[in-house]
């Protein structure tokens, strides 16, 4: 028989030890500076791996994403960034970079790279690097450096 966790059973274990059922609400916390919550949260996860079946397909990639943005933020703290940052929400930034740029998301941004509009997704990306405290879910070297080889190959076929 078999005693594994429903996903959302998993989901709401996790919500009545800390309030966050899953990777956003995590990355929620950290850009609140709830950073010991967030590491309490995933070292939970590491420690009772085999109940959360959510995670299982990537786990080490979902692991390594989530230490890394926990080591941003702990920098972000630490030199004071996160503290002198302006209040905005995800979705107001998000919105923002449909306005300014017709992106919202890598799914756009690849769009506009086949599109020929490499100066939009160039933009975008900058936007991002700029504004990462908001894009959490951004903030890996390999989400980074993928967007960044994307729009040089891009550019090298241009």
């Amino acid at each position: 028989m078999n005693n594994k966790p429903s996903k959302e059973e998993a989901k709401q274990e996790l919500i009545e030890k800390f309030g966050m059922d899953n990777t956003w609400s995590f990355q929620w916390a950290l850009r609140r500076g709830e950073i010991e919550l967030a590491e309490n949260w995933l070292n939970y996860i590491i420690e009772n791996k085999e109940n959360f079946p959510q995670y299982e397909g990537n786990w080490d990639e979902w692991l390594k994403d989530r230490q890394e943005n926990i080591s941003t933020y702990k920098e972000l703290k630490a030199n004071g960034t996160l503290e002198k940052t302006e209040t905005k929400t995800i979705k107001s930034v998000s919105e923002e970079g449909l306005k300014r740029f017709g992106i919202t998301d890598t799914k756009d941004f690849r769009r506009c790279l086949q599109e020929g509009k490499i100066d939009s997704a160039q933009s975008w990306f900058e936007y991002v690097q700029e504004n990462i405290i908001y894009f959490t879910q951004y903030s890996t070297k390999k989400w980074l450096s993928d967007r960044q080889k994307e729009l040089a190959d891009a550019k090298n076929k241009g």
